[in-house]
């Protein structure tokens, strides 16, 4: 963590073993709902997808439902990439996502991780840290 203001900062180390990252995509009820994991999400869902035409585009769709809401999810036929997906209560929209761009397996920027030129900075035990 970085004060630019001060010029000071704190450098942490988590040492759990699990470095997992979720990103939901809609409401809690959906748990596995996540971004980069949509169609597997589906797919341990069991459910049946439905070829279906939007405008010019051959899509696929997916839908599963837990009580009034329900979740659909449009992949691109050919290459089952997600192409939007929306959260439905009793058939009314709530929310929609687009995806514009989807790039899976990317390897990571560590470059975005090095520390700051001209930052003071102080190691920090996470096991003895209380977070204020």
């Amino acid at each position: 963590m970085v004060n630019l203001t001060s010029k000071t900062g704190q450098h942490l180390v988590d040492s759990a073993e699990n470095f997992d990252v979720y990103a939901p995509v809609f409401d809690a009820a959906f748990k596995g709902f996540n971004f980069g994991s949509e169609l597997k999400y589906m797919t341990e869902a069991k459910v049946v997808p439905t070829d279906v035409r939007v405008g010019d585009r051959d899509l696929r769709q997916y839908e599963h439902s837990i009580g009034q809401m329900q979740i659909r999810l449009l992949t691109i036929r050919d290459t089952e990439i997600p192409h939007a997906a929306g959260l439905f209560k009793d058939g009314r929209l709530l929310q929609m996502v687009r995806y514009l761009k989807y790039k899976a397996n990317i390897e990571p920027d560590f470059t975005l991780f090095e520390k700051t030129a001209g930052i003071v900075y102080v190691e920090v035990d996470v096991q003895t840290t209380t977070p204020k």
